[in-house]
């Protein structure tokens, strides 16, 4: 099965998938690099499709007009299951959970972040 790419603003809460629908990983993330019409300053991710969701990434920081406070030089992927696992840690009462969080250095998605991907995060996966 191939994959397909989508981008998504994560400025709006819940966050939003943006229409166009990409070829190629390469070709969101230079989209995004070029700017995304009408999310100039806007945090802006790329979604990965086989099928189910599989992945999010968030593009370099030189390539992130608004956003996330994180710095990184190269595109960021995160597996969609980790995204779910560290949803449920954030939500949990458990301040080992939350040391867990902070011990595994997930700065790309803090809970205001990943809490806008609730939708992408509860489709099935099969």
């Amino acid at each position: 099965m191939s994959s397909s790419y989508t981008a998504m603003c994560l400025s709006h809460d819940p966050g939003i998938e943006l229409p166009t629908e990409y070829t190629g990983h390469d070709a969101a993330l230079d989209e995004l690099r070029q700017g995304v019409p009408g999310h100039p300053h806007c945090d802006l991710v790329v979604a990965t499709f086989s099928g189910a969701f599989t992945t999010m990434t968030c593009p370099p920081s030189k390539d992130r007009p608004g956003g996330a406070s994180c710095v990184h030089a190269a595109a960021e992927p995160m597996d969609a299951g980790v995204l779910r696992l560290l949803a449920a840690a954030h939500q949990s009462d458990d301040p080992a959970m939350h040391a867990a969080i902070k011990a595994g250095h997930f700065i790309c998605w803090p809970w205001d972040r990943l809490r806008r991907l609730s939708g992408f995060l509860t489709r099935p996966t099969f």
